[in-house]
């Protein structure tokens, strides 16, 4: 291109040399390539500033989604941990419960022949008050004493803690004076009042 150019200024007669057309068109071309240059770092500039806001703007969203996922595992495994928490107390209550029934089971089992003699004594009396009692049901090691209480009756061996369980002849009335009977209707009563005294 510069050769062209020097042949046409030659051919008009114009005196202009080689090197000032060359230095006026590297100035041009040099002014052009600067502003293209501007004009694109710009351009990158505000697309790099668009995309680090874009970026930001995400990241900001995520770390929001984040943070909301983490504080919803975080309360789901606070209400678990909470839950499993009571679940153990009071799995635990229920087991000292359970101890002190028996505990008590056992102070039933081992009250003395006197003692059991006198218990079994006013069982007797009041059963008779209600009907006559043709059959007794007693633990293997209370027959003896239930049978010298009651003449007449036939008494039966039954899995008893103690105490006896009365039918009449035609066995459609039965009442039951076991201590079984009697501490399973102790417990379900008290069994809040119980675990107050244990807990509270």
């Amino acid at each position: 291109m510069l050769c062209v150019l020097t042949t046409v200024y030659y051919k008009r007669g114009v005196r202009v040399s080689l090197e000032k057309v060359s230095d006026e068109l590297i100035s041009t071309a040099k002014k052009e390539a600067d502003e293209i240059k501007n004009n694109a770092k710009k351009e990158a500039e505000s697309i790099m500033q668009s995309v680090n806001k874009s970026i930001e703007e995400k990241r900001g969203l995520a770390d929001r989604r984040t943070q909301s996922i983490l504080d919803a595992m975080a309360k789901k495994e606070l209400a678990s941990a909470k839950l499993e928490e009571k679940r153990l107390v009071l799995d635990a209550k229920k087991d000292v419960i359970e101890k002190v029934y028996t505990a008590l089971e056992n102070k039933i089992i081992a009250i003395d022949k006197k003692a059991k003699e006198k218990v079994y004594a006013k069982l007797v009396k009041n059963a008779k008050q209600e009907f006559e009692p043709a059959y007794m049901y007693a633990r293997k090691e209370d027959i003896a004493i239930v049978k010298k209480l009651a003449k007449n009756v036939k008494v039966i061996e039954e899995n008893l803690l103690g105490g006896i369980i009365f039918e009449n002849s035609e066995r459609t009335v039965r009442l039951d004076k076991s201590f079984d009977s009697v501490l399973a209707a102790l417990k379900s009563e008290n069994i809040k009042d119980v675990s107050g005294m244990l807990f509270d």
